[in-house]
């Protein structure tokens, strides 16, 4: 298991606690550093080809859990981008939204613009 490349994080300024979004996915979390903390040990391969290296505690296996069915945990960056090719195909997030040059959102008509261009 890997970070998603989708990932953004923002330290917030009340100290412990980190934004994460993913933007495939639209999932957002704010979670304390150490929940943060196992993306950055996932991106170091501590767990390439396992569903953990060693046995979690039970609070580090449900945040494991929260971050992998949010997207911000995926397989590999093939499974990555596979997951946005089906989200193009299918048009059913929306991040598959194209914006041309000005900004503007490339969808025509208003009644099938996303919740942004609204």
């Amino acid at each position: 298991m890997q970070p998603s490349m989708f990932n953004l994080r923002v330290p917030l300024e009340a100290g412990d606690e980190v934004f994460l979004m993913n933007t495939l996915t639209d999932a957002q979390l704010v979670v304390s550093t150490d929940v943060a903390a196992l993306l950055d040990r996932a991106a170091k391969g501590e767990f390439v080809g396992t569903a953990m290296s060693s046995p979690p505690d039970d609070s580090e296996r449900q945040a494991w859990d929260v971050l992998r069915e949010n997207g911000f945990l995926v397989e590999n960056r093939a499974s990555d981008r596979r997951a946005l090719d089906d989200a193009w195909a299918t048009g059913s997030s929306e991040s598959s939204i194209a914006f041309d040059r000005n900004g503007s959102c490339s969808r025509s008509s208003a009644e099938s613009r996303c919740s942004i261009c609204r």
